[in-house]
């Protein structure tokens, strides 16, 4: 039999390597190996190596773990060597759930039905005791023992040191190898680091040119009472932007058009108040009396206005996702602190002034 000494550096192949796939019943080691994750390209360059790659057998893969694991306080991924045959494919499993063993471990069930179990129970039968790694993407996810024949209903139990995390991510590998259709890519677009950069700053510019033509139009046309309705249209921007830095939020185009949106809810809410003090103040009641009145009477339509939009930046962020979950946060925020700033800092201003004659409204 033809040998090869092996080795990246100073060190051999096999000091790379600490097994681990053992089947304590039958005291049988299978090829699983722990590998450090520092040490993984340089396994990778050993492998990729044509004498390498000339001894190993045609039938015979290897496959990395689909991600790293924390192993004796060290990093690592392990490695497998695997026929290359496929043996049994995802699509046949069916009703695929979390559930919990005999012991309250965590545990992944299925069902077959029809030739895949019949063709499912031929194969856990002709190798129990051994290993059946389950791979998506040329990556093993796990590679648990086959204890049983199984035919109808499978149970894969997950290790005692196996988190719930690790059950439901082994439960989204195998429902998307059961998955009937294909993806198959329609249309796709690359947007530069340039091009996304400058439709941000025109999006910027765009939200203050609209922010500075509200404050002035609001000023105009209500005057003095309009300079109020500025100075909490400022707050609420002040406000939001605290917010979205607290939350690390990227300020994206969805989420300046939330802002964009915002600004507008703002300003409706003060233009409701200020119309309902007009009416007040048109029907001989004194300032005082108009300002409670106005703000009392605005008050249901204000609500009313705001939560509605709230349960629908909600349901979009729940729902959504990407890009539509930044504009569902912006318009969230900015609505509520709208709320605030037109019932507590504008009011506040408003409550100074009642002693006043006339009202500049």
């Amino acid at each position: 039999e033809d040998t090869l000494d092996i080795t990246e550096g100073d060190r051999p192949f096999t000091l790379y390597l600490d097994p681990f796939l053992f089947n304590s019943s039958n005291n049988t080691q299978w090829p699983g190996y722990v590998v450090a994750a520092r040490d993984r390209r340089s396994v990778e360059k050993m492998l990729e190596r044509p004498e390498v790659k000339r001894m190993i057998p045609e039938d015979v893969q290897f496959a990395w773990s689909t991600r790293p694991e924390i192993v004796a306080a060290q990093e690592v991924y392990k490695l497998y060597i695997l026929k290359s045959r496929v043996q049994f494919l995802g699509k046949h499993l069916e009703r695929i759930k979390l559930g919990k063993g005999q012991y309250q471990e965590n545990t992944v069930d299925f069902r077959l039905s029809g030739e895949a179990s019949a063709a499912f129970a031929r194969l856990t039968g002709a190798n129990i005791d051994k290993p059946l790694a389950i791979v998506i993407d040329n990556k093993v996810e796990s590679a648990p023992f086959i204890n049983s024949r199984i035919r109808n209903e499978g149970q894969i139990t997950m290790g005692s040191s196996a988190t719930i995390k690790d059950a439901q991510n082994l439960e989204v590998v195998l429902k998307a190898g059961a998955l009937p259709a294909p993806m198959e890519i329609i249309a796709k677009n690359v947007v530069g680091a340039t091009l996304g950069s400058d439709t941000i700053r025109k999006g910027f510019y765009s939200a203050i040119v609209g922010l500075f033509l509200v404050l002035a139009y609001i000023a105009f046309y209500y005057r003095l009472s309009g300079l109020i309705a500025d100075i909490g249209l400022i707050f609420n921007l002040f406000f939001l932007l605290s917010i979205m830095a607290a939350l690390e939020a990227t300020l994206t185009m969805p989420g300046i058009a939330g802002i964009i949106l915002t600004i507008g809810m703002s300003v409706d809410a003060n233009i409701l108040i200020f119309e309902r003090i007009r009416e007040e103040l048109r029907s001989g009641k004194t300032v005082r009396a108009s300002i409670d009145a106005g703000y009392h009477r605005a008050w249901a339509a204000i609500l009313d206005g705001h939560v509605t939009t709230l349960i629908t930046a909600a349901a979009l962020y729940i729902i959504g996702a990407g890009s539509i979950r930044g504009f569902a946060v912006s318009l969230f925020w900015g609505v509520l602190i709208s709320l605030f700033t037109a019932y507590v800092i504008t009011k506040l201003i408003f409550d100074m002034r009642k002693h006043k004659q006339t009202l500049s409204i």
